[in-house]
C-alpha cells in the first residue's frame, strides 16, 4: 500500500529582485556609479517554494503577480522549478519589485514595491479552498497583507491544516525589521 505524500501549500510575495552593485550605498541625494546589475526571481513566498521544488517534495503557491512583464517571468520561473501555479492570480498593476543596492562590502538597503503581493485577499483563499484542504502543511510569511494571514490561519484552523508562520521579514514604513 503506497502512502500519498500531502503536499506544501506556500502562500506569499512573488517579487522581481533588481539587484545593483556599487563600491558603496549612496547617502541620502547622493548618485553614484554602478559595477554591475541583475535581476533574479524572488519574494519570500516564491523563493521558499522553489526551495521546497528543488526537494522534489510537491509544492503549490498561492499569491498574485502583475500583468507585467515581471509576472508573466515570475509565473514562468515557478513552473519550470516544478511548482503548482494554479494559486497564482493576476492582478491589473505591477508585481512586487525588490531593488536591491549591495556594496562591496556587502551590505545593502533594500525598498520593496509589493505591486499585485499587496492584493492578496481572503477571497484568494476562497477561490482556492481545495488547495489549501489537500495541504500537508501551509507556509506563510509576512510580504502580504497582516489581515490576510490573519485570515489565512483562521482557515487553516478550521480546516486542520497545520500552518507555519516565517516572520523573517516584515517591511514598514520607516525602514525594515529582518
Amino acid at each position: 500500500m503506497s502512502v500519498e505524500k500531502k503536499g506544501v501549500v506556500v502562500v506569499g510575495s512573488i517579487n522581481m529582485d533588481l539587484v545593483a552593485y556599487c563600491a558603496r550605498i549612496p547617502t541620502e541625494g547622493e548618485t553614484v556609479i554602478g559595477t554591475a546589475f541583475q535581476t533574479h526571481h524572488g519574494g519570500k513566498g516564491a523563493n521558499q517554494a522553489v526551495a521546497v521544488a528543488r526537494l522534489e517534495f510537491p509544492v503549490a503557491v498561492i499569491g498574485r503577480i502583475g500583468d507585467d512583464a515581471f509576472g508573466a517571468q515570475l509565473k514562468e520561473h515557478l513552473e519550470d522549478a516544478g511548482v503548482n501555479v494554479d494559486g497564482v492570480s493576476t492582478s491589473r498593476c505591477s508585481s512586487g519589485v525588490a531593488v536591491i543596492v549591495v556594496s562591496e562590502a556587502g551590505e545593502n538597503c533594500i525598498v520593496i514595491t509589493p505591486g499585485a503581493n499587496a492584493l492578496l485577499t481572503p477571497k484568494d483563499f476562497d477561490a482556492n479552498i481545495e488547495i489549501l484542504r489537500g495541504a500537508g502543511i501551509v507556509l506563510t510569511q509576512l510580504e502580504i497583507p497582516t489581515e490576510t494571514v490573519q485570515y489565512l490561519a483562521t482557515i487553516c484552523e478550521r480546516e486542520g491544516v497545520p500552518l507555519i508562520l516565517d516572520p523573517a521579514c516584515k517591511a514598514i514604513a520607516r525602514g525594515t525589521s529582518r
